[in-house]
């Protein structure tokens, strides 16, 4: 943004100090001169990355596999720790 911020809100009565009422530089969300955190900028670039590569069909096709076996491991053996068990007594 290069122009100055425009203030929107309905407190146009009050006369309340605060940064908002410098509006001779511009007004910028976020700050530029703020540091991301590093979980924070490696989820950022995780989404970036993801987004990326969705339109290829082959990495959906992938993916979507993936989860499948992933969770019916799981549940394969759920079953064979607690069912297996109780029916063959």
């Amino acid at each position: 943004m290069t122009g100055p911020r425009e203030d929107f809100s309905h407190h146009e009565g009050l006369d309340v100090p605060g940064p908002s009422d410098d509006r001779s530089v511009p007004y910028e969300y976020p700050s530029l001169d703020e540091k991301t955190d590093y979980w924070a900028g490696r989820w950022a670039e995780f989404k970036r990355l993801l987004r990326q590569r969705w339109d290829d069909p082959v990495f959906r096709v992938t993916l979507t596999l993936s989860t499948i076996v992933f969770f019916g491991l799981i549940i394969w053996g759920l079953i064979n720790k607690y069912l297996v068990p109780l029916v063959f007594q």
